[in-house]
């Protein structure tokens, strides 16, 4: 959600003027960007902007394999669109009244830990109305830090779930696999502070979706990342954001100085620049 008071921006469900941009990632790597505007909801068009998404990377010869989502695309059509397209699926399901008398019952809870985390993990079975299909949903409860129990559950549980279609992987690495979107969840700040989404250059949603699109040179960058580190250039690793790889290698103070005849620039720097070999 990117609030402004752009001429054609409309209220959003926040109550203030916003463009709420979709954006799909596969690791940091932005490959379908789809900008709206106004009051529409993370859960609204999933299906159809997901669809298009799909579309394209197939015409682009690049197979999804898996997909993650968190709760707003916990939605009916989402997930049998996935289903169908024969991709593997890890989305957390919306958090609902009743949803720890829903799993308290279940019966064979193994402990795991997660991110150095003591938690409670266990699998069941669950379907939507009207539909036969079956999908595993995987369960995790931690104990609340203050121990209190709920006053309408009488339990002390904090529970979370995620629902999908792969019935290989055990509990762990169901979980593990869908916490691994937190560093695509990541991107969104990266794209908004890095790469300067989150202030707007133009006065219309049209040209600064133009705008973007170019923004998502992120792709670039991430390769030119790569080719520094290949070369070994000192400072620089896959981890930095663009600020720490410009200065620590592209902003430099230089100057050109006169000598011999010739035209030199001159580097104040330690940095040891040569020809980077791609």
């Amino acid at each position: 959600m990117i609030e402004n008071e752009k001429q054609d921006a409309r209220f959003s469900y926040k109550k203030t003027k916003a463009y709420p941009p979709g954006f799909a990632f596969i690791g940091r790597i932005p490959v379908h960007i789809e900008n709206r505007n106004g009051n529409t909801p993370a859960g609204y068009g999933q299906k159809e902007t997901i669809g298009r998404c799909l579309v394209n990377l197939n015409k682009e010869g690049i197979p999804v394999s898996a997909f993650r989502g968190d709760s707003a695309s916990y939605q009916k059509e989402v997930i049998e669109l996935m289903d169908r397209q024969g991709i593997k699926f890890y989305i957390r399901m919306q958090d609902f009244k009743g949803i720890g008398e829903t799993f308290a019952g279940l019966k064979d809870w193994q402990a795991v830990r997660i991110n150095e985390q003591k938690k409670e993990v266990c699998s069941t079975s669950y379907s939507f109305k009207g539909s036969d299909k079956t999908y595993r949903v995987v369960v995790t409860r931690t104990l609340k830090i203050s121990n209190q129990l709920d006053a309408f559950e009488g339990r002390a549980y904090h529970y979370q779930t995620i629902i999908t279609n792969d019935n290989d992987k055990s509990e762990q690495e169901v979980i593990g696999c869908y916490n691994q979107r937190g560093d695509s969840q990541k991107s969104n700040c990266y794209k908004l502070n890095d790469f300067n989404l989150s202030h707007l250059p133009f006065m219309d949603m049209d040209t600064y979706t133009v705008y973007m699109y170019l923004m998502a040179c992120a792709t670039l960058f991430e390769w030119i990342k790569q080719v520094l580190v290949a070369n070994n250039t000192q400072g620089v690793s896959i981890a930095m954001r663009v600020k720490g790889v410009c200065f620590h290698y592209i902003l430099v103070a230089c100057c050109w100085v006169r000598n011999a005849r010739k035209t030199v620039i001159k580097v104040f720097s330690k940095q040891q620049y040569r020809i980077l070999q791609v």
